[in-house]
Parts: structure tokens; sequence; C-alpha cells
């Protein structure tokens, strides 16, 4: 076999492997209960992909639970619950290598002179 069908045989192995759930993490962030956490996924692969995301308290609690969504290349998802207290962290699920989604946890408040205003904001894993 020459370099190409060699090339074209690997990625064809590659995506016919089967899929195995894989979990991404946001680290914690703090929101006191005037405040809402925003969890949120790109996906950056080539072809549409479903993921299940929910958030949780720093004991492993779930305060949101699953959100399902379809996210076609390049588009975002997510969601935000509104502030506990304590630190949250965002889980998502999904059925396809995690370098191909981009996750990122906020904490923002609403409202006021400014309308809209971001306290604090990280990267996943």
């Amino acid at each position: 076999m020459n370099r190409t069908q060699l090339s074209v045989l690997a990625t064809a192995s590659f995506l016919s492997l089967p899929a195995v759930a894989v979990d991404l993490f946001t680290p914690g962030l703090p929101a006191a209960p005037d405040q809402s956490l925003a969890c949120r996924i790109v996906n950056v692969m080539l072809i549409p992909q479903v993921v299940s995301s929910q958030a949780l308290d720093s004991k492993g609690a779930v305060v949101s639970g699953v959100l399902n969504q379809t996210l076609a290349p390049g588009e975002a998802g997510g969601f935000s619950v509104t502030g506990s207290g304590g630190a949250m962290y965002c889980r998502f699920r999904v059925n396809a290598p995690g370098f191909g989604f981009r996750t990122s946890i906020e904490v923002f408040e609403t409202g006021g002179s400014n309308g809209f205003r971001i306290v604090a904001a990280l990267p996943g894993h």
C-alpha cells in the first residue's frame, strides 16, 4: 500500500470506531443567589454532535437536570441557572472525542444600570 492508501484506511478506521461517552468538566465557580451561572459548550467538529449538559454543586449533587442539545458544527450550546451561594461546576457528556469541543463556565449578573455584567469566566477541560 502506498502512503495515501494507508492514510485513507487509518482515517476510515478511526471514524468507524464505536462512540464512547466522554465527560468534560469545567472548574467550579461560586455564584451568589442574585447572580447566574452559565455552562457553555461549542462543537468544533465538522459534523453535528449531541451534547448532554448539567450543573452540579461542590458536593456533586445535580443543580440543573440533564439538558440534551444537538449542536451543528461551530454552534454553541448550554444553559444558565440561578446562583446558590456556593460553588458549582458544569459536566458535559459527548459521544465523540473530547478535543472536538470547547467548554466554559461564567458567573454573570443582570439588571441595574449596566444591564449585563460577567463577573468571572473560566475555560473548561
